[in-house]
């Protein structure tokens, strides 16, 4: 791979073959580090920490009318009674709000009269948006009652995948079963205020109906805009009461949802402190806020370590072959360190999301290679020398102990 001529320091230079040899190994590596998912661990790591580098400030017209546990305690324990929950939305009303969004289920019917109350209050709002069930073991989307389906602008599934490490970081803004028809609950507020964007974002598939089967399309990862709390909450007792300002809710968005912890609504996220998971309303205000502010990551194409990689190693290669050999390790970690620093910028600045560690790790075994190889060269360099000068020396054998006295 490098050969050495002259005296002194010599002069370096790559061999055809050393090259060839050390860029297929460490290209293949690259690649089977991609494809075997090794590093996910830790590059989901990265990805957080750069969720938590980039927060911003959060909208002034999304607003939260949140049930928390004030309001359990004043108006008794969720669900409540359907009058109640009527009066939250006719208050929200009074307050002219700009539209609706609830991230609540009116799957089961209550009382009629309660029923009917609660669909006219829902009736009265220019913009009301409410969630679907999914039951993905039943291969089952359950609307909200007739009475309410009626009248509210749109629907829009609530689902938040899961990693396997128990945290939510991404949305599919299309799903549903047989085909992903069903927008985000997010996604059709958005498209409801007439802001729908004109491609979709997030990662897209071609839509193949799966009869039975739950089907997602665009997945998008979550930029959150701040740690739980970050967007403005008004306890939803206040609203009924009617201890709030008009123009605290006038012309906004409304999300109306629980966030208290107790209620089991809550999952953690890259922004959660360790005892603060988010609440889901809060996660669906921070996938809208994004949507509208076209700040949506998504996920960097598969093949980027192995582009990063081909383009890496090779002057890597070139930088130990000229550098002074003390210069070697700082190079290497200097290597490995641009894939990260690509990653940032990426997501900072491209809205995309690469995961590094498959292309950084080649290159700091690179300098493992390229050590081992020099070292080979120098023993058999010693190798060589000392069969020239072997002629020239006295013989020895075992016997020979004159010059050990």
């Amino acid at each position: 791979m490098v050969t050495t001529s002259g005296s002194g320091q010599g002069q370096r230079r790559i061999t055809l073959a050393g090259l060839l040899v050390f860029f297929c190994t460490l290209l293949f590596l690259a690649w089977l580090l991609q494809w075997s998912e090794a590093t996910h661990k830790v590059d989901r790591l990265l990805h957080d920490s750069w969720v938590r580098a980039y927060q911003r400030d959060v909208p002034q017209d999304v607003v939260i009318a949140a049930v928390d546990t004030p309001s359990l305690a004043e108006l008794g324990r969720w669900p409540w009674p359907r009058d109640i929950q009527a009066e939250l939305f006719e208050q929200l009303k009074i307050m002219d709000v700009r539209a609706v969004v609830g991230d609540v289920l009116y799957v089961e019917p209550s009382e009629r009269a309660e029923d009917s109350r609660l669909a006219k209050a829902i009736e009265s709002h220019t913009i009301s948006i409410l969630p679907i069930m999914t039951e993905k073991r039943r291969a089952s989307v359950t609307l909200p009652i007739p009475m309410i389906s009626r009248v509210v602008t749109d629907l829009g599934h609530i689902f938040l995948p899961i990693d396997d490490d128990g945290i939510v970081r991404r949305v599919f803004l299309k799903s549903g079963f047989s085909q992903a028809h069903w927008p985000a609950l997010s996604l059709a507020a958005l498209q409801a205020l007439g802001d729908t964007p004109v491609a979709l974002p997030g990662l897209a598939k071609n839509q193949v109906e799966q009869v039975g089967q739950w089907v997602e399309n665009n997945e998008i990862l979550i930029p959150f805009f701040g740690s739980n709390g970050a967007f403005q909450r008004i306890s939803a007792a206040d609203i009924i009461n009617g201890d709030v300002e008009k123009s605290d809710l006038a012309g906004k968005i409304v999300f109306v949802g629980m966030t208290t912890t107790g209620l089991g609504d809550v999952v953690p996220t890259p922004v959660s402190a360790l005892d603060q998971p988010v609440p889901g309303v809060e996660i669906h205000a921070n996938i809208f806020s994004a949507l509208r502010d076209k700040s949506l990551v998504t996920k960097a194409p598969v093949n980027t370590n192995i582009v990063v990689a081909f383009l890496l190693l090779p002057l890597m290669l070139l930088l130990y072959s000229r550098m002074p050999p003390q210069w070697g390790f700082l190079s290497a970690v200097v290597g490995a360190g641009l894939p990260v620093v690509l990653s940032f910028l990426l997501y900072r600045y491209g809205r995309l999301w690469y995961a590094p560690l498959a292309a950084s790790l080649p290159v700091l075994i690179s300098y493992l290679f390229w050590s081992w190889h020099r070292l080979a060269y120098i023993n058999r360099f010693l190798e060589r020398e000392l069969a020239k000068l072997a002629p020239h020396l006295p013989r020895r054998d075992s016997q020979s102990n004159a010059l050990l006295a």
